[in-house]
């Protein structure tokens, strides 16, 4: 039924490993295929490595970023690869799910000297997505609504400081974000859309609305509790719990919208469980009925954000599809761009 659901020229894979072997399920509209790979000794620690760099800048070495990044790319993907521009469908293990596909590099640097935006990133080739299961790809039943609105951004106010190039979207700061005001406004004029910004829009606001747009677009602050993940929260104020749409606020809604964008940090981090991968608000959002999220796995940039969004916006009413625009807007904003950190 799952391979049915694949178009040509995509794959999904989906990755199991042990302690020594990994185990990786392909499935094409045309073919499968089972692998099995031994890992090397320190497989995990290369993984929490990798995550570590997006945690803070302290990897500023393009040719170690880019080795260790092939090394993975090797691991995980090597000689799964048929054809370029294929669309890959990853359903990630345990740390996997924090490890961001998109930047594993093709091609080992080798020593010439070389800057981040000019490493081989695999989003160069292939357009990815993830999902938390294969089952999730089977078409969904959903209550039609004709009166939705199609688009709905939100960018609530914080009594914060705006802190410039330097302002990030966690929500441990709460400071002010001007980039996401700008943000929503933006894009609501560019998709004849509703923004709703400053002192307009709270928590209660954002519950009366959400089940009235296809796509919702959240640029805020918000943290990720690794303890308690249903205590993770999108932050529409400084007024604290009042104020802070929870995940097990979010998993009961029954949301119409084909879209969610959580422009805000770590969106798509939190404790694994078994069976479920990621206890995330992205993972919130996806039972809540919404079966795309656009998410971030590390502290997310003010003005980055903006730029990128606003980009992938434009690629989707040029007729891309979700995963396509995305990939689009990310080459544009490496071509556009010097990058001091691949994050």
């Amino acid at each position: 039924a799952v391979q049915a659901q694949l178009p040509d020229s995509t794959c999904l894979i989906e990755y199991f490993y042990t302690d020594s072997l990994l185990y990786i399920l392909t499935i094409e509209s045309a073919q499968t295929g089972f692998h099995r790979r031994d890992l090397p000794t320190d497989f995990a620690a290369q993984v929490d490595r990798w995550r570590s760099y997006s945690q803070s800048d302290q990897m500023q070495n393009p040719i170690t970023f880019g080795e260790e990044g092939h090394q993975l790319y090797q691991i995980l993907l090597g000689d799964l690869m048929a054809e370029e521009n294929q669309s890959l469908i990853i359903i990630p293990h345990d740390r996997l799910a924090y490890l961001p596909f998109e930047l594993l590099t093709t091609k080992a640097p080798g020593n010439e000297s070389v800057a981040f935006r000019d490493l081989p990133y695999l989003v160069q080739h292939h357009t990815i997505h993830y999902t938390f299961a294969a089952w999730s790809l089977l078409p969904r039943q959903t209550a039609q609504n004709s009166s939705k609105g199609f688009w709905a951004g939100f960018a609530p106010t914080y009594a914060g400081k705006t802190q410039g190039l330097l302002a990030s979207r966690n929500g441990e700061l709460a400071s002010a974000l001007a980039g996401a005001k700008a943000e929503v406004q933006s894009i609501a004029q560019l998709v004849n859309g509703q923004a709703f910004t400053g002192l307009e829009i709270n928590k209660q606001r954002f519950l009366k609305e959400a089940e009235a747009y296809q796509i919702l677009h959240l640029a805020l602050h918000a943290y990720t509790n690794d303890f308690s993940p249903l205590y993770s929260g999108l932050l529409f104020s400084n007024l604290g719990e009042a104020d802070t749409l929870m995940a097990h606020e979010v998993y009961p809604l029954e949301l119409q919208a084909e879209l969610a964008i959580l422009s805000a940090c770590n969106t798509g981090s939190g404790q694994i469980q078994k069976g479920e991968g990621v206890m995330s608000l992205a993972h919130a959002f996806y039972y809540a009925g919404c079966p795309s999220i656009a998410m971030s796995l590390w502290p997310v940039n003010d003005q980055a954000t903006r730029d990128l969004m606003e980009s992938f916006y434009q690629h989707l009413l040029n007729g891309l599809p979700k995963s396509e625009a995305l990939q689009k807007a990310r080459l544009d904003y490496l071509d556009q761009h010097d990058l001091d950190h691949p994050y």
